[in-house]
């Protein structure tokens, strides 16, 4: 009698075990749909916030480099095609000294790539959901693996509008990353935490 009620036992607190995980499974399933339902909310903010709470403001392309070229001919100051260019001196003097480095051309081309958006809302959140649940999982992906996944699915999306750089070496850009963790840092920190957590096991 006394091996049958340890069986009992272990079965009885076996079951305790499951039910708990199962609760708490079902409680990040909730957790991740307000993640995920706050980060849809926040998609059309298209200026993204400092660490000081500060807006910046993005960067054109064809009007960075319209100011460089007219401070570049020394016909006016910094300060005023600062003005003219709504932009701040230290952006136009920051892209002068890449000039004389002959670094200008790859910087705008890299501030293009950066700034172009490659899915739209929804596939971004469908993208999204693959980390999450790949973070739930204790699948933790890389920066890397994050960005080869989402060339992968711009590939399987016949997406057109993917930068070169993408094709190139076959994975999404730095610049999109960062974008992509400023419009769902929820997400993203999870996924993070979960491979760090996989990877000193």
């Amino acid at each position: 009698m006394p091996k049958t009620k340890s069986v009992f036992e272990t079965v009885e607190k076996t079951s305790n075990i499951q039910v708990k995980e199962h609760t708490i499974f079902k409680h990040q399933n909730a957790q991740n749909e307000i993640d995920i339902e706050n980060c849809r909310r926040n998609l059309n903010q298209s200026v993204p916030r400092s660490k000081t709470g500060i807006k910046r403001r993005k960067l054109c392309p064809d009007t960075l480099t319209a100011a460089v070229e007219e401070a570049k001919g020394g016909n006016s100051s910094i300060r005023k095609v600062a003005k003219k260019y709504e932009l701040p001196k230290s952006t136009i003097f920051k892209y002068l000294k890449l000039n004389e480095s002959n670094d200008l051309r790859n910087s705008i081309q890299l501030l293009k790539n950066d700034v172009r958006r490659v899915f739209d809302p929804e596939e971004e959140i469908l993208l999204c959901k693959y980390l999450k649940k790949a973070a739930l999982l204790h699948m933790g992906l890389n920066t890397k693996q994050c960005r080869e996944l989402a060339y992968q699915y711009a590939v399987s999306k016949q997406k057109t509008n993917v930068p070169a750089n993408w094709e190139t070496h076959k994975m999404a850009g730095i610049g999109w990353l960062r974008n992509f963790r400023l419009r769902f840092p929820v997400i993203i920190s999870t996924q993070t935490r979960t491979n760090k957590h996989s990877e000193s096991n």
